[in-house]
């Protein structure tokens, strides 16, 4: 069941990058009529836990092969296409609101992650689930912000551990964190990072975002600052997924380099760009291809693993204790996945792919001094 359940879960995923869901082949839709109705449960499952349901909603949605899916399956998925949408059509409105407020005050903001995806590099603004809006403004620029954000009805919210941000939420319930200070850059030049972009559904001219180096190196920087907490979320890996489908023959390996922290910091982007390639697709940009090629690609075995286990603090010593706990009615689950006997058997095998043995970044001869 297993590997029925991880070929299902991919393939839904690889429709999902390839452009055109209704295109919808016969290997396809044999590889969905395969599934039992309990196969496609514990997919959902699989699906709901990595926050790509609504992403595969919209796919159901436009595609040719609802006839081979269980209806309850086909409901599950649009229902949340559907919620998705509404939502995030409230939030990409006020987006423009706030943006235009700031430009009224002399202030461009930088948008990035999720508002940026959901607008702009998925299918459809309901297919990228978001649970705030982050923006970038200057040093000083805090007090015009505030009072801009007054103005629309944002209030200042609390948060446990604000950093260099403030938070703000409004009647709606749209969250915004407004950063002052962003430290992946720190002490790179501000204008070298950031383009500006024609949106596709938020009513403005124009949206200030990260360039396409810069995002790849942010988005990555946060997949891996949240991976001990949540895993390697499939949602996260979309975002690579879609960013490279749209911008990827304009990244520039040198600027790569420049951008990420160190070459373990590259390494982990290079070895998500080789999952994106092996199983789901999305082939490594040509630009840099030379340079992966010898990177050892994370598996989606481990990556659905991972989400399973990085909740509970497995594999460490505590993560042991607080399972245990819990199975024997000591401690609450608090919403954590229970994992399969499986995740507890081959998270060494993952573990050694990732620290022993990932592949080195090549060096192609023509850059070698």
């Amino acid at each position: 069941m297993d590997i029925i359940r991880t070929l299902l879960t991919a393939s839904l995923l690889t429709a999902s990058l390839d452009g055109d869901p209704a295109a919808a082949t016969d290997s396809f839709r044999r590889a969905l009529k395969r599934a039992t109705p309990l196969e496609w449960e514990k997919a959902l499952e699989n699906l709901k836990l990595h926050k790509v349901l609504p992403l595969i909603g919209y796919v159901v949605s436009k595609g040719s092969f609802q006839d081979a899916i269980p209806d309850q399956a086909v409901n599950t998925v649009r229902n949340a296409y559907k919620k998705t949408l509404l939502t995030n059509t409230v939030i990409l409105t006020i987006v423009g609101q706030v943006v235009r407020a700031l430009r009224r005050q002399n202030v461009e903001p930088t948008l990035f992650k999720g508002v940026v995806l959901a607008d702009s590099f998925y299918p459809d603004p309901g297919t990228r689930a978001m649970v705030d809006v982050d923006v970038l403004i200057r040093p000083g620029e805090q007090e015009k912000v505030a009072s801009a954000l007054e103005a629309l009805g944002f209030k200042n919210v609390h948060h446990p551990d604000p950093g260099d941000a403030v938070y703000y939420g409004n009647q709606y319930g749209v969250l915004l964190d407004v950063h002052y200070l962003f430290r992946i850059f720190e002490n790179k030049e501000p204008k070298s990072l950031t383009v500006d972009l024609r949106p596709k559904h938020i009513d403005l001219p124009t949206l200030r975002v990260w360039e396409p180096n810069a995002m790849l190196i942010h988005l990555v920087t946060h997949l891996e600052a949240h991976r001990g907490e949540h895993g390697y979320r499939l949602s996260w890996i979309m975002d690579l997924g879609f960013l490279i489908r749209r911008w990827g023959d304009r990244l520039e390996w040198q600027k790569l380099r420049f951008l990420a922290r160190d070459e373990r910091s590259l390494l982990g982007v290079v070895r998500l760009l080789r999952f994106l390639d092996r199983e789901l697709g999305v082939p490594v940009p040509a630009t840099i291809a030379a340079y992966c090629r010898n990177v050892r690609p994370l598996s989606l075995g481990a990556v659905l693993r991972s989400v399973r286990l990085a909740p509970w603090g497995l594999p460490g010593p505590r993560g042991w204790a607080r399972l245990i706990a819990s199975r024997l009615g000591l401690a609450s689950r608090r919403n954590r996945p229970y994992p399969k006997l499986s995740d507890l058997l081959l998270w060494p095998v993952d573990l050694a792919f990732e620290k022993a043995i990932p592949g080195k970044i090549a060096r192609p001869a023509s850059t070698r001094t």
